[in-house]
């Protein structure tokens, strides 16, 4: 099934940079209370301190009823991410990304058994049990993932890129899983690996 595109909200030429750009991925994000009308505005509107558009935004907005809009066309960009990476680095990487908002209130977040939404805690943006959670009786409950692979996972993952040497970051009782690992160097907090063409690979 098709899905229908709005253009009426499209944002002027001017407002983002046409490319074309190939593309690598996408990024999704939340406008944390903006409709997708008000967030284009928003976009459209907003003028750097010398008066020139911010160029920033998005290709696609979905708005809370599930209506895409599209303010460039995906092959072009604006800035997205917020950045503060050195400037060709920065462009790179904000280049490959087709970005889409989604219009929402955001995470919510729990303090002393109230919700809240618009991504802070205040009166006026308690939301209602009764308005986040549908009548099922779903209940809220925050729940961490790690994301960090298991020694199995790692271990395959090192065989597999064919690892000269691995060095463990952020890790905690490496020792025990050193001997199942090729040539592993275990840096102390601070110090410095230096990495060095060789070939084709880094040495």
């Amino acid at each position: 099934m098709s899905v229908h595109i709005d253009r009426s909200l499209r944002l002027p030429q001017a407002g983002y940079f046409p490319g074309p750009e190939p593309k690598t991925g996408i990024a999704l994000h939340h406008t944390v209370g903006g409709t997708a009308a008000s967030t284009i505005r928003w976009w459209r509107e907003s003028r750097t301190r010398a008066g020139r558009p911010r160029l920033t935004g998005t290709a696609y907005v979905v708005e809370r009823d599930g209506t895409v809009f599209e303010a460039f066309a995906p092959e072009g960009w604006a800035y997205q991410f917020g950045l503060t990476w050195p400037q060709d680095t920065r462009l790179a990487f904000e280049r490959r990304f087709v970005g889409i908002e989604l219009a929402s209130e955001g995470a919510l977040i729990e303090r002393d058994g109230a919700l809240y939404c618009f991504d802070r805690v205040s009166p006026k943006t308690e939301k209602p049990r009764e308005e986040a959670f549908d009548a099922a009786g779903a209940q809220f409950e925050q729940v961490h993932t790690s994301g960090h692979a298991s020694p199995d996972e790692l271990r395959a993952f090192a065989n597999n890129v064919g690892a000269k040497c691995v060095v463990p970051i952020h890790s905690f009782e490496w020792e025990e899983h050193v001997e199942h690992f090729p040539n592993v160097l275990r840096l102390r907090d601070g110090e410095r690996c230096e990495l060095h063409p060789v070939g084709r690979g880094m040495l």
